[in-house]
C-alpha cells in the first residue's frame, strides 16, 4: 500500500520566531490561523531571514506527515500543528493544471484517518498526534481537494480543528481532548468539497 505524504519543511527557526529565542514569542510571532494573526499573510521582517531556500538549503527540519491535506501549518509559541487525512487504500492524487472531471460520485471504500498532529518548532519532533475519526468517508472527494482542507485555529489556550462535513474539535495545547461537535454530511456544489476556515476573536 502507497500512503501518500505531506511534507512539512521549516525553512528556519527565524521564520517562525522572527529571531532566535526558543520562550514563547510575543503574539505577533505567532502564526495562529490562516494567514496569520490579522489574516494579512504578513509577518514581521527581519534581517536574518532567508531570501530563498530548497530541500536542503536553509532548512532546520523537515517531516513526512502521511496522507493529503491543503490546510496551512499554524504555529503557537514552539508548537506547529497541521491536520491531515490519510486513508489504508490506494488514493487517487492530485492533478496540476485546469481540466474537468475531477468530481468523484461514489466516495472510497477504504477506511481513512482524520488526523491532528503537533510538532516542535525547534526540533520538528512530534509532540502528539490525535486521530478524530477512523471511517469509510461518507462523502467522496473531489481530485482537487482534501479532507483536510480547514486550517486549524487556536485562541492561544485550546486548538480546534475544523474537518468539513465531520465536525469540530478543540485540544487543549498538549493534545488533550476539550470538546467536539460532529456534523451530518451536506453535499456540496459539483462535489468541490469543503474548504472553510475558522477564526479566533482572541
Amino acid at each position: 500500500m502507497r500512503i501518500p505524504r505531506l511534507v512539512f519543511t521549516a525553512a528556519a527557526t527565524a521564520f517562525f520566531f522572527g529571531g532566535s529565542a526558543l520562550a514563547a514569542p510575543p503574539s505577533t510571532d505567532n502564526w495562529p490561523s490562516f494567514r496569520g494573526a490579522d489574516a494579512m499573510s504578513v509577518a514581521d521582517d527581519d534581517p536574518r531571514l532567508p531570501h530563498s531556500w530548497s530541500t536542503e538549503e536553509n532548512v532546520v527540519w523537515s517531516v513526512d506527515v502521511p496522507g493529503l491535506g491543503w490546510s496551512s501549518p499554524i504555529v503557537l509559541g514552539d508548537r506547529v500543528f497541521v491536520t491531515t487525512v490519510w486513508s489504508e487504500g490506494e488514493v487517487e492524487e492530485p492533478k496540476k493544471g485546469l481540466y474537468l472531471g475531477g468530481n468523484r460520485m461514489q466516495p472510497s471504500a477504504d477506511v481513512h484517518h482524520w488526523t491532528v498532529y503537533c510538532f516542535s518548532v525547534e526540533t520538528g519532533e512530534k509532540c502528539w498526534e490525535q486521530e478524530v475519526l477512523a471511517t469509510a468517508p461518507d462523502f467522496a472527494r473531489h481530485l482537487k481537494n482534501t479532507y483536510a482542507s480547514e486550517t486549524p485555529v487556536t485562541d492561544g489556550e485550546r486548538v480546534y480543528a475544523y474537518f468539513g462535513n465531520v465536525g469540530v474539535f478543540a485540544f487543549t495545547l498538549d493534545g488533550e481532548p476539550v470538546w467536539e461537535r460532529r456534523f451530518e454530511p451536506v453535499p456540496t456544489r459539483y462535489g468541490w468539497g469543503t474548504a472553510t476556515t475558522g477564526s479566533s476573536t482572541s
